[in-house]
């Protein structure tokens, strides 16, 4: 699948799983932001 210049939306990619996946995707070119309630 191709996701460079993808917007994604990962819950709970502050920390864990979700983390490590923004930041394979990120490596692949996707795009998006993060938001934490803190």
């Amino acid at each position: 699948m191709e996701i460079r210049n993808r917007r994604v939306l990962i819950t709970g990619g502050s920390s864990g799983i979700g983390l490590a996946l923004a930041h394979i995707l990120g490596l692949k070119g996707a795009r998006g932001n993060q938001r934490s309630p803190d």
